[in-house]
């Protein structure tokens, strides 16, 4: 009699527990709700387009920051020739001559004068020429003597020169790359590149 109260006790307790187990398994395996797909897939759409944004800034960023060396590099070029024309024009052949009355004839300067500051052009000439030379800023383009020094990407938008003493200048270019060039769709970068010239040689008649 006790095994059988036993048995059936365990058989009622299985029967109870049964509807349990299936409805745990259904459960279970139904996987997940719509709202719970909607809600990963917005999740999901909000990390992408974060990362996404991330990306193209860092893009931007770096297509801007190679403008700008570009520009500064090609601006560095201008300066570079206009310097070398300057000295060479205020090279004396006779270094001695410059200890006397620091005046020589063949060696000078007119434009701009000595303090002069924020000027547009150079005029100045060569040892033993008389034709005059000059730099100046024309259609976003640096010239000497009308030939063009500027390369076709780069549009030259300021020139200035001051003259802090006879012997010096400190030219001043600031330009912008033009809409032709490699990256031009950075627009809006502009960049000024300073140069310090000393020829010993530029004095003012």
């Amino acid at each position: 009699m006790r095994s059988w109260r036993n048995f059936l006790k365990r058989a009622v307790m299985l029967n109870a527990m049964k509807p349990a187990s299936i409805q745990d398994t259904a459960r279970l395996a139904r996987g997940f709700t719509l709202i719970e797909l909607m809600v990963a897939m917005v999740i999901g759409s909000i990390v992408i387009g974060a990362v996404f944004a991330l990306v193209l800034s860092m893009m931007r960023a770096n297509r801007d920051t190679i403008a700008a060396t570009k520009l500064t590099q090609e601006l560095r070029s201008i300066a570079q020739v206009v310097s070398s024309d300057l000295r060479r024009a205020g090279a004396a052949e006779d270094p001695f001559l410059l200890s006397g009355s620091g005046s020589v004839a063949d060696f000078n300067m007119t434009t701009p004068a000595v303090g002069a500051t924020g000027a547009t052009t150079a005029v100045y000439r060569y040892a033993g020429l008389s034709a005059a030379r000059t730099v100046a800023l024309s259609n976003g383009q640096v010239t000497i003597n009308g030939t063009a020094i500027t390369s076709d990407i780069v549009r030259v938008t300021a020139l200035s020169l001051d003259r802090p003493d006879a012997r010096s200048l400190r030219l001043t270019l600031t330009g912008q790359l033009r809409r032709n060039a490699p990256g031009s769709d950075t627009a809006g970068i502009s960049r000024s590149y300073v140069q310090t010239i000393f020829a010993p040689g530029l004095t003012t008649p």
